[in-house]
């Protein structure tokens, strides 16, 4: 079957992590355009039919090829990459900071303002067209006098991986260095692997 390119409805909490997911594991330069509503379509002015006629839109330009998956929303392109939701409840609430948007909808039609081209879009990050389930992977956020007993816990039940969500610029507390040590030792046991991340996405 012959495509310009998908778009997938998708509920608001996790929109800026499968995207992303896909982003690593989509092989091909068609563009993959994501859309959501804010409000219900039971409320006054209901964003979901505008959003889904532009994500429809942006996905069938030719502009849009090759630039990975996307996510549409108020008139608005981002870059799975970079956009997260930053707010409950506004309308506007999926931003990109730091990095911005690729592109605006303007009269029904996508201007691509800034030209981050994802790189080599059909060699992807991962390849997982060979899994028949992703590996089991627990994310234990860091706070000061965290329980080492989350490290046990994961690693009992044979987690694949563990993140830590830490504080600051990946300085690691007491208990995330002792859970470090443990991960460390299960390894050799077929165990976790620990890999540590600074939070930065709200939302």
């Amino acid at each position: 079957m012959m495509f310009d390119g998908v778009v997938i409805t998708h509920g608001t909490d996790t929109l800026d992590e499968t995207p992303y997911f896909l982003n690593l594991t989509v092989k091909s330069n068609k563009p993959v355009v994501f859309t959501a509503a804010m409000r219900p379509a039971t409320a006054i002015s209901a964003d979901g039919p505008m959003n889904l006629l532009e994500a429809v839109t942006v996905a069938a330009d030719p502009q849009a090829k090759g630039r990975g998956v996307m996510v549409v929303l108020n008139d608005r392109i981002g870059a799975a990459r970079f956009v997260t939701k930053t707010n409950a409840t506004t309308l506007d609430t999926f931003k990109a900071p730091e990095e911005g948007y690729l592109g605006v909808i303007v009269s029904g039609k996508p201007q691509f303002e800034t030209r981050w081209i994802k790189f080599i879009p059909w060699r992807s990050v991962f390849d997982v067209r060979q899994l028949n389930a992703l590996p089991k992977v627990v994310i234990i956020y860091g706070y000061q006098d965290d329980p080492e007993y989350m490290y046990d816990a994961a690693i009992a039940h044979h987690a694949d991986g563990i993140i830590y969500a830490g504080t600051g610029a990946g300085i690691g507390l007491r208990t995330q260095r002792g859970g470090d040590r443990k991960s460390g030792k299960s390894r050799y046991r077929g165990g976790s692997r620990l890999a540590h991340r600074q939070r930065r996405r709200a939302g």
